[in-house]
């Protein structure tokens, strides 16, 4: 039960099962009303509970699939072998490209100065 539960619990709970003879009809109906209230709380809490096991089984069921699913794949990021070997070579072919338009940014600069500096003159 939860921490909350236990005095509503205890409260109702009758001495050996058995409503006291010298109790009013109304604090007798309302004793069984206690009683029935701390049941059903009690009822409600372990339906909760086998419900919250039952979502932590699938979870950890689904949890062992992954990790089974990445052991065969080799983990890490996801990405194969073959992809990382592409990526490199896409990368090592940019940065050459890179490299070309830099050389032509640079050349048509100083082209860019030639002519001005001829305009001025």
């Amino acid at each position: 039960l939860p921490s909350a539960a236990i005095p509503a619990v205890k409260q109702w709970m009758p001495r050996r099962n058995r409503i006291v003879p010298n109790m009013t009809d109304d604090s007798q109906m309302k004793e069984l009303e206690g009683r029935v209230a701390a049941l059903e709380l009690a009822k409600r809490f372990e339906a909760t509970q086998e419900a919250v096991q039952e979502e932590r089984m699938k979870m950890l069921a689904q949890l062992r699939t992954i990790k089974a699913e990445l052991a065969k794949s080799g983990g890490g990021g996801g990405s194969s072998s073959k992809e990382l070997e592409a990526m490199r070579e896409e990368n090592a072919r940019l940065k050459e490209q890179m490299a070309k338009q830099a050389y032509r940014f640079e050349h048509l600069c100083d082209s860019v100065k030639q002519l001005q500096a001829k305009v001025k003159a």
